[in-house]
């Protein structure tokens, strides 16, 4: 979902220009996040040579990480539902 690479930011793109830029400025946030997200996972990975779902694994308690499952799986299936929607619109 939030990959930055070429191909998806594209996409992005287009879908926003194809309704009028109302997802253009969500597609700009998401990638701002997307990209300090990125950097401070090359800086945890830098340090501790670990990527991100280990060093949670290691520093967190089991709930704090069952919670970051539930929300990230979430979000998730709130961003296919909300394309299924506005592409039916």
């Amino acid at each position: 979902m939030a990959y930055i690479d070429p191909g998806n930011y594209s996409t992005d793109v287009a879908a926003g220009a194809t309704y009028r830029f109302k997802l253009l400025f969500i597609v700009l946030m998401s990638n701002v996040f997307a990209i300090f997200l990125q950097s401070l996972c090359i800086k945890l990975g830098s340090v501790s040579g670990l990527n991100l779902a280990e060093a949670c694994k290691e520093f967190l308690p089991k709930w704090l990480n069952i919670s970051l499952y539930i929300l990230a799986e979430s979000a998730v299936s709130w961003h296919y539902w909300t394309l299924y929607i506005i592409a039916n619109e």
